[in-house]
């Protein structure tokens, strides 16, 4: 997406610029970059004759949103496969399947997921897919993504028996007789994924310029993707083609990283539409499939501490092997555990001194009270997902019990210096910045306005929420200076939201309407109205 544009004035509107909380009249833009803000008489004098005016009729103006952890090829992708996100009993699920059953081709792979077994009441098991599929494979992930449910065929298709042992850090759920009962959490989803063959490229670049089109009607500008080097090559064709939609910068998977370094790349190398980001790996599961790495059992399961996916010793080696490339690291940690051993292995290797390289924790979702402080002292980036908070509520108490009072504490990590970078973990969630600002403010489901919060002691000012899908976000990937604020010289990437945010009631946020973006300098989504 190329700007052609010489001078646009954006007026009529409430801009924040998100330095500060102050309310400006108006924008004005030189090509691809803010020249100035401030009040419409005295941009308007430094129009000039050509400049583009655009009257947005009491619209209200932010930075645009950057979603900093997101899955993006398989959100996507997630679109044109069988998405249970929504489905809330196991009974439905199949049904839904006994539909796209009708279509599918004798012996092709099915692919999907976002069943949640906390909703459902259970684990689903291989014979229940085997009834709607005896002769396709199938391979659906859960809804936090660290476990997939697969029928007999994909098992066999696999060749995983009774006598498959355990990876580290991953397990296989038995049935009585001791054979795999279709459900295989973290390390061990590997086991089948190996055998489902490859989203071909085509329909991987198809799925992305849809996609991030949805993405942008959200309001999203931006985004960080958690995502390997299959992504990458199609996000390179697509730009080839037709231009990205929207900004982006690629984690590199741990596994990764000896092959970028032996090519001569560097941390951030790349553009202002498409570089490379911060090294990604896993310390433990999720709270979703009771894996998260705990200190202390869950609640009701004695000798359950969860799965640790790394090793102390193999994350202290990652880490360095990271710093030592001049990269930091995202690393994945959920658990109070996992998110300890990680601040220290990150501690210990300290940081790479490539210029605006900084370590994030992803997710940070529980915490010992000594380690909100560790996050400021060592200038770790907290790359959360406020929406989990939220979703995750009752299955946090449950259990971790009073635990939880530290769970998604978002005010305690930003009073002890924690830069926040939000995120939706996309199709863990739905990538809507507006579910994550409302969930980050309120502590609660939007569709359970009567609810108390939360604890709701954790909760952010509205201004410090829409911080974090701005400013925070661009900090997390050292580009402070390109974008996260409405600032002259930064690039014009902002979005235009119908009414205010900042002073919208509670009932109106999930409502509303995203009237357009501007990336790059130029206007997209624009209803005609303007």
């Amino acid at each position: 997406m190329e700007n052609s544009f010489g001078q646009t004035l954006l007026y009529g509107c409430t801009v924040y610029t998100m330095e500060d909380s102050a309310p400006r009249e108006a924008v004005l833009v030189q090509g691809d970059k803010v020249e100035a803000v401030g009040t419409k008489a005295r941009l308007e004098a430094a129009c000039s004759p050509e400049c583009g005016k655009v009257d947005l009729h009491g619209a209200a103006v932010y930075p645009g949103f950057e979603d900093s952890h997101i899955h993006l090829a398989s959100w996507c992708l997630r679109q044109t496969e069988i998405d249970l996100f929504s489905v809330k009993t196991l009974d439905g699920a199949l049904e839904l399947m006994r539909e796209r059953a009708k279509s599918v081709a004798h012996g092709e792979w099915v692919r999907g997921g976002g069943w949640d077994k906390n909703v459902w009441g259970r684990f689903p098991t291989a014979s229940d897919l085997d009834h709607v599929f005896p002769d396709n494979p199938v391979i659906l992930g859960s809804k936090d993504g660290h476990s997939v449910w697969v029928n007999t065929r994909a098992l066999q298709e696999a060749g995983l028996t009774r006598e498959t042992p355990e990876p580290p850090g991953g397990a296989i759920l038995k049935d009585e007789g001791g054979n795999p009962n279709g459900i295989l959490q973290d390390n061990a989803a590997g086991l089948v994924y190996g055998a489902v063959p490859a989203t071909g490229l085509e329909a991987t670049v198809k799925a992305l310029s849809d996609g991030m089109k949805m993405l942008l009607r959200m309001g999203v500008t931006a985004v960080q993707a958690a995502e390997g080097p299959g992504t990458l090559r199609a996000l390179q064709v697509l730009r080839e083609r037709e231009g990205l939609p929207l900004r982006v910068t690629m984690m590199v998977p741990i596994d990764q990283l000896e092959r970028v370094t032996q090519a001569g790349l560097r941390y951030r190398f790349g553009d202002e539409w498409l570089k490379i980001g911060p090294v990604k790996m896993f310390k433990d599961g999720s709270l979703g499939a009771s894996t998260a790495y705990m200190y202390d059992p869950y609640e009701g399961r004695p000798g359950h501490f969860g799965l640790q996916t790394m090793t102390p010793e193999e994350n202290d080696r990652a880490v360095k092997a990271s710093v030592d490339a001049g990269f930091p690291v995202a690393c994945h940690a959920i658990g109070d555990r996992a998110c300890h051993e990680a601040l220290n292995s990150i501690e210990q290797a300290g940081s790479p001194a490539t210029p605006g390289a900084r370590h994030r924790i992803e997710h940070a979702q529980l915490l010992k009270p000594e380690d909100f402080r560790r996050f400021g002292r060592l200038g770790v980036v907290a790359s959360v997902q406020p929406g989990h908070a939220s979703a995750d509520r009752y299955v946090a108490d449950e259990q971790w019990g009073k635990r939880a009072r530290y769970a998604y504490a978002f005010r305690s990590l930003l009073e002890n210096g924690a830069i926040l970078a939000f995120g939706s973990d996309a199709p863990v969630e739905v990538p809507d910045p507006l579910l994550g600002i409302y969930s980050a403010v309120y502590r609660r489901r939007p569709s359970e306005p009567e609810s108390t919060p939360w604890y709701p002691e954790e909760s952010l000012s509205m201004f410090d929420a829409i911080a974090g899908y701005t400013k925070g976000a661009a900090y997390a990937v050292g580009d402070e200076r390109l974008r996260g604020t409405i600032a002259p010289g930064k690039l014009a990437d902002m979005v235009i939201l119908g009414d205010d945010l900042m002073a919208a009631p509670e009932d109106r946020i999930m409502g509303l309407e995203v009237r357009g973006v501007m990336i790059g300098g130029k206007l997209a989504l624009a209803d005609g109205s303007f």
